[in-house]
């Protein structure tokens, strides 16, 4: 008898003679007998667990944590999620079939056909069969549509795409869905969508979130008027003295500005691998006095500020970017010192460029506090970059412009190096 490996665990796929089983290591107890293929494990919590088993002629069974069968999935059948809801299990399977595309390449593909169950006890309850069906991370509204790749074959009048309920079983069925859910977001702590919708003759769209579907499938008015842009942390409210933040708390920021952005959906405020690790963000944004011309930010001067209302950056910029320390080697002792000294240690800063005039501009570093770090004056340049030199006894940065490549002692503030042109690094 052969365990496979799984630390602290004592319920363990083991084989005998070949074929595959689970055992309770605890208390010796065979849960599933060793006649399987393959067994895939399906972890939801501590308590909550699943074994989808495949046998010698390819029939595909799901356990549970205790041994009962949960499920037998028919020919080419497969499960897409297991999960738990309000104390009861949930399964989504999807069993693909070719269809052949009625136009002139006469394609085969393969069509979805997706099934969601309830198991409770010893009942399975077919609710939903759609070509799409999606979870997501709603807490109780799925996702459905009956739309198929071949739309030459189906009519638009046939098309359904809405939502159902876990809780009651009952679904909403939108004909102008498109149109309907044009713009929406998922506001987990209140559980509800948050739509802006578009007109299906004009095609114009809303002006403000001002629709809702809640919990229960509820279509209504959105009790929280002027809701401009909605994102995963925040929304943005229109006011007669500008745009104002709140949280999905409904905490108002203390500030109002005619430009307010949070900082990762500023177009032009990224750059490296930032975008990737929004976290360090979540409560910077953007602002301006002036309202922008267009989204680059080129209309007015753009500075940085936190949600309790202090400014990082004042608004004297006209770009503004994330760039990150770049680690590709060990870095000195002496550099080191000098991040955690210049409070750079979240490895990110500010790179930020102000036009003064005669084709140029200034250059400047900020770190995560907004402190100055360095800043020099070139040619005005969209694709200006910069990278710290991190091996150095002597800690430098270099500055990439059009017009030349500079180098700097970070400590000393000395320029020690400057190349005409951009030199790539």
């Amino acid at each position: 008898m052969k365990y496979t490996t799984q630390p602290n665990d004592p319920y363990r796929i083991f084989t005998k003679n070949g074929y595959a089983g689970l055992i309770n290591t605890d208390t010796k107890e065979i849960i599933i007998p060793s006649k399987y293929y393959s067994i895939q494990t399906y972890l939801i919590d501590d308590n909550n667990r699943f074994y989808e088993c495949t046998d010698k002629n390819s029939s595909t069974f799901l356990f549970n944590i205790n041994g009962n069968l949960i499920y037998s999935f028919s020919k080419g059948e497969f499960l897409k999620k297991v999960f738990i809801y309000n104390r009861k299990t949930y399964i989504l399977t999807n069993t693909p079939s070719e269809s052949k595309k009625q136009n002139v390449w006469e394609e085969i593909q393969l069509t979805d056909n997706h099934k969601l169950f309830r198991i409770n006890r010893n009942e399975k309850k077919l609710l939903l069969n759609y070509p799409t069906i999606k979870i997501n991370n709603f807490k109780n509204i799925v996702y459905f549509s009956n739309e198929i790749y071949d739309i030459f074959n189906q009519s638009f009048d046939e098309i359904q795409k809405g939502f159902f309920d876990l809780n009651t079983d009952n679904k909403i069925v939108f004909k102008d869905f498109d149109n309907v859910f044009y713009r929406n977001h998922y506001i987990p702590n209140k559980n509800e969508i948050w739509i802006k919708e578009r007109n299906s003759q004009t095609k114009k769209l809303n002006q403000y979130y001002d629709k809702v579907l809640d919990s229960t499938l509820t279509l209504k008015t959105n009790p929280i008027k002027n809701v401009k842009e909605v994102y995963p942390n925040y929304f943005i409210i229109e006011t007669e003295k500008g745009f104002q933040v709140s949280d999905f708390n409904e905490k108002l920021t203390s500030f109002t500005f005619p430009y307010l952005v949070p900082l990762l959906y500023h177009s032009i405020s990224y750059s490296n691998d930032s975008f990737n690790r929004k976290e360090n963000f979540n409560d910077l944004f953007v602002f301006s006095n002036e309202m922008q011309s267009n989204d680059s930010g080129f209309g007015g001067n753009l500075g940085i500020i936190d949600f309790s209302g202090k400014i990082l950056i004042p608004a004297e910029y006209n770009n503004l970017k994330i760039a990150y320390i770049y680690y590709p080697q060990t870095p000195s002792d002496e550099f080191r010192k000098f991040a955690i000294e210049n409070k750079l240690n979240k490895y990110y800063y500010f790179l930020t460029r102000k036009s003064i005039g005669n084709n140029k501009a200034e250059y400047s570093i900020f770190n995560e506090e907004g402190n100055l770090i360095i800043k020099t004056i070139g040619k005005i340049d969209d694709d200006y970059y910069t990278r710290f030199d991190i091996t150095s006894k002597e800690p430098k940065i270099n500055f990439y412009l059009n017009d030349s490549t500079r180098t700097f002692n970070l400590k000393t503030k000395e320029l020690i190096d400057i190349k005409k042109g951009r030199i790539n690094y």
